[in-house]
């Protein structure tokens, strides 16, 4: 039988630039909920899993100069800027800029990472194992541990 391991994680985002609500998608391994971020917000996760799990947040639609901020990722109440960081975006770039770009020589990465600025439509992905503390023990950096 799988261990299941308790998670407890919260992600504080940030809209920029905007005069209306930026139209998001928050959610764990799939599982979205829809928000209109008009203001710095945190959304709290509690929940039971196994294995790996993944954070991600859609930016849905956005004007000129518009962009979420991934500001803080924490779990159990420990924040490090390296959980965000450990982020992934995955932009759709605009046309007819992507191609103008690409007809330009410019190469542009279908994933970026270390990323937590959403200035594109896009998902941005947290993946992270469980159980957490051992996922962020390796992301601190904190040497190896035992098995």
């Amino acid at each position: 039988m799988a261990m299941t391991y308790p998670v407890e994680m919260s992600v504080t985002m940030q809209p920029l630039h905007h005069d209306r609500p930026l139209p998001i998608q928050i959610g764990i391994d799939g599982d979205f909920v829809d928000i209109d971020l008009d203001r710095i917000t945190t959304k709290d996760f509690r929940f039971v899993s196994q294995g790996v799990c993944r954070l991600q947040v859609k930016l849905l639609d956005k004007r000129d100069q518009e962009a979420v901020v991934i500001q803080q990722v924490s779990f159990f109440g420990i924040t490090d800027p390296r959980f965000a960081w450990a982020g992934v975006y995955e932009p759709v770039y605009p046309e007819p800029w992507a191609t103008e770009q690409f007809d330009s020589g410019v190469i542009l990465q279908p994933q970026l990472s270390p990323h937590t600025y959403l200035s594109w439509p896009g998902i941005w992905t947290l993946t992270f194992e469980l159980p957490v503390f051992s996922w962020i023990h390796n992301i601190q950096g904190l040497g190896w541990l035992y098995d």
